[in-house]
């Protein structure tokens, strides 16, 4: 409940709400979204290509995706027919949870469709094969082929132009798109990519600019596959978990939560992986469609801080512009309160559990979920303190046990 109304529990402090208001009042009314940082990866050669890669010609009319997917796995030696998919893997749909129609309907339409990324790595885990979910656009592509590893990615046929729109179904958003098309990422160089296309059993070459703009129509959804172990290499980012994956691609990305940076764990029920600003919680008893928790990384990180002077419950300002949320006794104003109304609010960030104040030489405010961040030298820029890192990086290893955390 958000309410200015004063909850007399709460100590006031003049000096708290002085420093406050001036602090909002410092804040432009609109808070602007800070790009993400690009992906960094190791060095990437200029260019590379998977010797001997096979292609498989789809069997049914809309199989692309378990052909694509076919000819990831041949690079490797495994053979999983078509028909091994479509036993195992239910329909759904939301393709991020299952096949989509009738994989021998109509090729073009949005009824009859395919499947996405997240069902298809679910299945081959169970047989115990790695995949990895990228979140990191072109240069993680390279990085991948350059490693060996085929890369299957989602784009329009012919990788052609796309009109993509968002759908949703029983309270979670997805996006389809006429005439998608998996197909098989196997080398490139400085001018293009080299493709393995399963709609003709055809080997293709077509421009980058092509391809990012096919690409970039799905979100850059794209799995590699890489068998054996380790399956990770000391020098690359983490894929990101199949249960997290539509989360990370339709609500949120890199500026909300960042790169993966640990790989995903189950404990006591709940799946969870670590991103640079975030934690991602799923409870297996729960059904796949439940929505993805995040963790309170603002409270834990906070926990021995709560007598401090900014993180004491606060009166509320008599003030418009600036609100008082009675659950916690903070106030959110000025940019902070624009941006957290933007981007998500409570179910992204949580409650306000401090005030705004300044913290290494910027102005800041902890929330249950995150910490916002005002960007030196402006006056409304907003980004995410990276409390997934430093929260990762401070727990005991006898937390940690099994997770690795990329440096």
């Amino acid at each position: 409940m958000l309410t200015r109304v004063v909850n007399k529990n709460h100590r006031k402090s003049p000096l708290i709400l002085l420093i406050t208001f001036l602090l909002i009042n410092l804040l432009a009314i609109f808070g602007e979204v800070v790009p993400a940082q690009a992906y960094k990866a190791e060095a990437i050669p200029g260019s590379s290509k998977i010797d001997n890669m096979p292609v498989y010609a789809q069997q049914r009319t809309l199989s692309c995706e378990y052909a694509a997917t076919r000819a990831a796995l041949g690079r490797w030696g495994i053979n999983i027919s078509e028909l091994d998919f479509i036993n195992a893997i239910p329909q759904n749909p939301n393709p991020h949870f299952g096949y989509r129609g009738n994989i021998n309907g109509v090729f073009g339409g949005t009824v009859d469709y395919g499947i996405y990324a997240e069902p298809i790595a679910l299945y081959l885990n169970s047989r115990g094969i790695n995949t990895k979910l990228l979140s990191g656009g072109v240069e993680e592509l390279k990085s991948e082929i350059s490693k060996g590893r085929p890369v299957v990615v989602w784009v329009p046929s012919g990788v052609g132009w796309g009109s993509p729109y968002l759908t949703s179904y029983e309270g979670i958003n997805f996006k389809l798109m006429a005439y998608e098309h998996a197909v098989t990422a196997y080398g490139y160089d400085e001018d293009g990519i080299y493709i393995a296309d399963p709609g003709f059993g055809t080997y293709d070459y077509y421009s980058w600019d092509r391809f990012i703009r096919a690409w970039g129509y799905l979100d850059n959804m794209g799995m590699s596959i890489l068998p054996g172990s380790p399956a990770y290499t000391a020098d690359e980012t983490y894929g990101i978990a199949p249960q997290f994956y539509r989360q990370w691609l339709l609500e949120g990305g890199l500026d909300l939560y960042g790169y993966p940076i640990s790989l995903s764990v189950e404990n006591n029920g709940k799946i969870v992986q670590y991103f640079e600003r975030a934690r991602m919680e799923y409870d297996v008893s729960e059904p796949v469609t439940q929505t993805i928790a995040l963790g309170l990384l603002g409270s834990e990180i906070t926990a021995t801080r709560t007598n401090e002077l900014f993180f004491r419950p606060v009166a509320p300002l008599k003030s418009d512009s600036i609100w008082y949320l009675e659950e916690t006794g903070h106030t959110l104003g000025g940019a902070f309160l624009s941006y957290w109304l933007s981007q998500g609010g409570l179910a992204v960030f949580g409650y306000p559990i401090s005030e705004p104040f300044v913290e290494h030489g910027q102005v800041v405010q902890y929330f249950e979920r995150t910490r916002l961040e005002l960007v030196p030298g402006t006056s409304n820029q907003i980004t995410l303190g990276l409390l997934g890192r430093e929260l990762l990086i401070r727990k005991p290893a006898t937390i940690l046990t099994h997770l690795p955390i990329m440096d």
